[in-house]
């Protein structure tokens, strides 16, 4: 923006007309520039550094100390590509003392400007009027706010004493090797297994990201019915379920190449069968063998009520692309590595591999 709109729509066109070519071309260090118009020096050494851990990042971090921090209000939306940076920073404010508000509504990065200013400019001025005027009338006594969605409604707002919810209770579900999930376990060892293919990657549909089209709940049966997509579904529900807080699967994998991935999504089935995600996660495995491995893969947070009669739904593969880049399989660097090696992935059901969602239930 700073060279002017002209520029800047100019650049968002020629990200629109190539993007797709860019994802699917090797290696990516050669193929990005199609979409930016040139190379770009740190985003290239921002490839060559993908490890967060990596001493490469370190004073490039700029985080004030929480310690140090003046009062802050956080906003974020549930298909926010930022909503995970969002909660933990809340959370380490928090845990520091200092005096901030968390709010997250059914927004992504950029809809609630659109959406709900009304929400958002409320926000802004019952914080500043409480903190730059002394004005503490219409600020709420709660510090976190979060907007609860369901299918076919417009959802509700929820004020809760912190974050995640101290009073949430955790109900584990079962994902059998039969493609079912319900609450018991089974004795008997069982195992399901797939065939991630980086030449022809596991897409991705809906969820967090920056691009608004993109972005928010969007039907996943045509996904789930690729054969590198294992799919658990429980029985309709008796009962409304509320789900408020982080979400996760803990299982058991084993690849048959030292490199895979591990995706998982939650997601909301209607009566009519349709599939509507909720929110996901990945864990990457790198250099491992063929031993099994114990992974808990965090499906980000979520703030969602299931009605009665809907089901629930656990989708697992080796990838959502291009949302997450895809693991090529080969254990070569991400920018420049040109192999692509298919993996067979096996998860594992049964007393000693338990394969169970956690779900904390308002």
């Amino acid at each position: 923006m700073e060279r002017g709109y002209g520029r800047f729509l100019l650049a968002t066109v020629r990200l629109l007309r190539h993007i797709r070519r860019v994802e699917r071309t090797l290696p990516f260090i050669d193929a990005y520039p199609a979409a930016f118009g040139q190379r770009v020096g740190y985003f290239e050494d921002w490839l060559a550094h993908p490890d967060r851990q990596d001493p490469y990042w370190a004073p490039r971090r700029t985080a004030v100390p929480a310690e140090l921090a003046p009062p802050t209000s956080l906003l974020t939306g549930w298909w926010d590509a930022c909503l995970d940076p969002t909660l933990a920073s809340y959370r380490k404010l928090r845990a520091a003392g200092r005096d901030v508000r968390l709010v997250v509504g059914p927004w992504n990065h950029a809809s609630g400007f659109n959406d709900d200013m009304p929400t958002l400019l409320a926000e802004a001025l019952s914080w500043l009027g409480a903190h730059l005027d002394g004005d503490r009338s219409s600020l709420s006594r709660h510090p976190v706010r979060v907007h609860v969605g369901q299918l076919g409604g417009r959802g509700q707002w929820r004020d809760l004493a912190d974050w995640p919810p101290p009073d949430a209770e955790h109900q584990q579900w079962q994902l059998h090797g039969d493609g079912t999930l319900d609450r018991l376990p089974r004795d008997n060892p069982e195992a399901s297994s797939f065939r991630y293919d980086p030449a022809d990657p596991t897409p991705t549909v809906g969820g967090p990201s920056l691009n608004s089209r993109a972005a928010g709940p969007k039907r996943n049966n045509k996904i789930e019915a690729r054969d590198d997509v294992l799919v658990f579904t429980s029985e309709p529900l008796p009962a409304p379920l509320e789900v408020i807080g982080p979400v996760s699967v803990r299982l058991s994998a084993r690849g048959a190449g030292p490199h895979f991935d591990v995706f998982a999504r939650l997601c909301d089935v209607d009566e009519r069968g349709s599939s509507w995600n909720i929110c996901d996660g990945l864990v990457r495995v790198a250099d491992g063998d063929r031993s099994w491995h114990d992974l808990t893969v965090p499906m980000s947070a979520a703030a969602h009520r299931f009605h009665a009669g809907h089901r629930l739904r656990v989708q697992i593969s080796g990838g959502a692309h291009p949302r997450f880049m895809r693991n090529t399989g080969a254990g070569e660097p991400w920018a420049t590595t040109t192999r692509l090696v298919a993996v067979d992935i096996e998860i594992g059901h049964g007393p000693s591999q338990p394969c169970v969602l956690s779900l904390p239930v308002a």
